[in-house]
């Protein structure tokens, strides 16, 4: 059976002012002058230049510097915007990236949730790039990888590089191509980079102790770099690409109107169905797609409204994007019932099964230990991973490399199909887990990706061999 849409029109909306970067650069002069300001068009992030001219092979230059005119006086970016531009690939080829090092910070790339080799100049948060440094990562992008991803340092030993470079802006999306067409009717297309920034006296600074402990929030709460921007639609659907950026904040997003959201993906990854949601909860790392019925519905927003978890700045229901039909759409195609026919995690085939408590900056009751082993895999191998949340706080928790399913949730069978790299676990959570150690070999890394938690040794070795 299709999918059934519900319609909504009444409107909720929440008035808001709307402010491009340069504007908020100025401070509280500069918004207090903006009041009644028309809101910006939401941007579209520019694309990374890759050659092509060698068959299969995708190469480029990657800077991260210093970028002027944003909400930060010491702003970072990518290419000279922030966020970083869009780095479109294609499953099948090859991409070989010129890193240059630009800022005053130790750094390097993470290409988080891309399934691509863990070590030598791939996906390989061993590598470092000093200041003046360059780097050429070189990574094979095969099947398996089409969806969203993104990019981002991820710096170990040194307490708090990733956490003040990822907060100054060190952020970029990924998006590889699928090979065919996906089922999805036509839509207004947008990829969105959540980001907020936390500023004292016109910089963003560093963390204090509390940060440390339960992760950062900024106030500024930014969709691709601009504060409550507008899109127009010139489809009957809206297809949302989400990335959270942010370094901890849980972005809790939903219609002004109370409307209906279809959400199509998570992760970079189809689910195997549509999900019917009033309401999506995005912690810090993980990716959404969400296609947004349009017909008969009044102009609305997208809201992000407040979630409760120890540490959170309660910043109240906020609009963070304007949503406009530019016409009204008599009719609207229906979403297909199945999305995706990837294979369900077979657990008769589990060589191992393991318990994992998580706590207190911990896994396993260790910090992060650059030259320990955690977890030994044997390479094709299947495993079950138990997951307890033991500590009073929510931990997003991040598999690099390889995607998991979800299997329980404190004994209940999960609702719908997904493969993730990034789960919530509130308080008292035990998650059930299957991962196919497949294709890949070597170490990665297994962490909370509220930045600040990793940063200081939140995090655990696989090895796989």
């Amino acid at each position: 059976m299709p999918m059934m849409l519900g319609r909504r029109t009444v409107l909720r909306g929440f008035a808001g002012v709307g402010l491009g970067t340069a504007a908020l650069a100025t401070g509280a002069v500069g918004i207090a002058a903006a009041i009644g300001a028309a809101r910006p068009e939401l941007p579209d992030l520019p694309e990374l230049p890759l050659d092509r001219s060698l068959p299969g092979i995708a190469r480029g230059t990657l800077t991260a510097a210093p970028v002027a005119g944003g909400p930060a006086a010491n702003q970072l970016g990518y290419a000279g915007t922030y966020p970083g531009p869009l780095i479109r690939l294609r499953e099948g080829e090859r991409l070989e990236l010129d890193y240059r090092n630009r800022t005053e910070l130790t750094t390097n790339l993470h290409f988080h949730g891309l399934f691509v080799e863990p070590g030598g100049s791939g996906d390989n948060p061993w590598i470092t790039v000093e200041p003046g440094e360059s780097f050429r990562y070189g990574l094979n992008v095969g099947p398996g990888n089409a969806g969203l991803h993104w990019y981002h340092p991820h710096v170990h030993g040194r307490s708090g590089s990733s956490a003040l470079a990822q907060m100054r802006g060190l952020v970029g999306p990924i998006l590889v191509e699928h090979p065919g067409k996906d089922r999805l009717p036509a839509a207004d297309d947008r990829i969105l980079v959540l980001h907020d920034i936390a500023i004292e006296d016109g910089s963003v600074a560093r963390g204090q102790l509390n940060d440390w402990a339960v992760g950062r929030e900024g106030d500024l709460l930014l969709v691709n770099g601009v504060r409550y921007p507008k899109v127009s639609a010139q489809h009957a659907w809206l297809r949302l690409r989400l990335v959270n950026a942010s370094n901890a904040r849980y972005w809790h997003l939903s219609a002004s109107d109370d409307g209906l959201l279809l959400q199509v993906a998570q992760d970079g990854t189809l689910l195997a169905r549509p999900r019917e949601i009033r309401d999506l909860l995005m912690p810090p790392g993980s990716r959404a797609e969400l296609m947004v019925p349009l017909s008969g519905r009044a102009p609305f927003d997208l809201v992000n409204r407040p979630y409760s978890r120890v540490g959170s700045v309660y910043s109240g229901e906020t609009p963070v994007l304007h949503i406009r039909p530019d016409r009204s759409f008599d009719e609207q195609r229906r979403l297909p019932d199945r999305l995706a026919d990837w294979p369900e995690f077979d657990v008769s085939q589990v060589a191992r099964r393991r318990e994992i408590p998580i706590a207190l900056l911990t896994i396993c009751g260790r910090y992060f230990d650059s030259q320990r082993v955690d977890f030994p895999v044997q390479a094709g191998s299947c495993e079950v991973w138990t997951l307890r949340n033991v500590d009073l706080m929510d931990h997003p928790i991040h598999l690099h490399t390889w995607r998991f399913e979800p299997l329980r949730l404190n004994g209940t069978a999960m609702p719908y199909r997904a493969r993730l790299d990034t789960f919530n676990l509130r308080p008292g959570d035990t998650l059930d887990i299957g991962i196919s150690f497949e294709r890949y070999t070597g170490n990665s890394l297994f962490h909370c990706h509220i930045v600040e938690h990793a940063d200081k040794g939140m995090m655990a070795i696989v090895n796989v061999s």
